[in-house]
């Protein structure tokens, strides 16, 4: 069977080669740290701009990598809201048996490619004066800067296979629809948040059918709850009286 193009973009980048890709951006973030203006606002002192985003490898299954870049608007103090492109790639290959060594070995290899736009609200919290706070902060030796945050998510996935790949699945494609509530943290240049989603998935394949005389064309609609895990890097590129500016300023001298 020959390799199926995605509908919604081009089969990606060797994996291999963009794991070096990874590497090299993911040196450049360590390196960059954060970065701030030098000049404060007179018109509007609350407000601050940050960008954030990372490149990390799949850690579990087979290999691929994770991108994200956003921005982030802070304003009246304490509130933000943010926008992320992300973009996945994973590949996992198909093990096969090889009658000659009585062994299986790794076969074909299928790919999927995920896009998204991942937009939020935050509003984050100065627990500064509280008994957990001191506690907590003394103890992983670091201040923090603590969130709650509510977000949306759209996006589609693709996926094709290798020419040997033993299928009957001829296209696959997928569009996302999700939203969920997030607890999060600022450490340091990290933002970690974590917190369960709701997803609705509509997925169009082309199989063919049991005869292998045709392609059948099949529709299906599911939706399900999960939990999300997220990290970035974060610099802060506007000084202000924003408690995120606040906390980073506070944190660099």
């Amino acid at each position: 069977m020959n390799r199926q193009t995605p509908i919604f973009g081009q089969p990606p980048v060797s994996i291999y080669y963009m794991k070096s890709i990874a590497v090299a951006l993911l040196l450049m973030f360590a390196m960059c740290g954060y970065v701030r203006a030098t000049t404060d606002t007179v018109r509007h002192p609350n407000t601050t701009f940050a960008i954030r985003g990372k490149v990390l490898p799949w850690l579990i299954g087979g290999s691929g990598i994770n991108y994200t870049l956003g921005a982030e608007y802070d304003f009246a103090k304490r509130q933000s809201i943010g926008i992320d492109l992300v973009y996945n790639d994973y590949s996992e290959p198909h093990d096969v048996f090889d009658s000659a060594t009585q062994n299986y070995q790794q076969g074909p290899r299928y790919y999927t490619v995920a896009r998204g736009l991942f937009v939020n609200y935050k509003y984050y919290f100065t627990p500064y004066n509280t008994a957990f706070y001191k506690r907590t902060s003394h103890s992983i030796n670091k201040d923090y800067l603590p969130y709650i945050c509510a977000f949306g998510r759209i996006g589609n996935l693709d996926l094709h296979y290798d020419p040997d790949y033993k299928t009957n699945e001829v296209s696959h494609d997928e569009r996302h629809y999700s939203a969920g509530v997030l607890l999060g943290v600022v450490i340091g240049i990290f933002d970690i948040n974590v917190g369960p989603y709701y997803k609705q998935k509509y997925v169009r394949s082309a199989v063919k059918n049991w005869s292998g005389t045709g392609i059948d064309v099949l529709n299906t609609n599911t939706s399900f709850i999960g939990a999300r895990l997220g990290v970035n890097v974060m610099f802060v590129l506007k000084k202000s009286h924003h408690v995120l500016a606040e906390y980073y300023k506070r944190n660099a001298e």
